[in-house]
């Protein structure tokens, strides 16, 4: 299960197509509380959440992602997706401690990236992928 955040619903269109063809369940949502509805409402907790750096209103990734950790679980692993290029904000988002994958997003390259999380996460637990 994947939770994913993106203003944009052409973005969120194009990630519930891609995950689900790599037979991931997903919440895609343009804010935090619909992201929360949508995680309650499968009752049970996300295995990633990929965010957007910059949402409507001025709201940061880095805080919606530190609001869904600490409502569903702090090992759960998150990647910031980021077009930004301006140096504070690459700064913010390295010193954030998230994965973090930029614009335009390769599908390899974020499959792989899913692939190393989850499975280090599962790993973390005692469980073997």
């Amino acid at each position: 299960l994947i939770a994913v955040v993106d203003d944009e619903p052409e973005i969120l269109d194009g990630m519930h197509t891609l995950l689900s063809q790599w037979g991931c369940e997903t919440v895609c949502t343009e804010t935090l509380e619909e992201a929360t509805q949508g995680l309650i409402r499968h009752a049970r907790r996300p295995d990633a959440f990929l965010v957007d750096y910059r949402l409507r209103e001025g709201v940061s990734g880095i805080s919606v992602i530190q609001d869904l950790q600490a409502r569903f679980g702090t090992d759960i692993p998150a990647v910031i997706i980021t077009g930004e290029t301006a140096p504070d904000s690459l700064r913010e988002v390295s010193g954030s401690g998230y994965q973090q994958i930029h614009k335009p997003l390769a599908p390899a390259r974020l499959y792989q990236l899913l692939s190393e999380l989850i499975t280090s996460r599962k790993d973390k637990r005692g469980r073997v992928s």
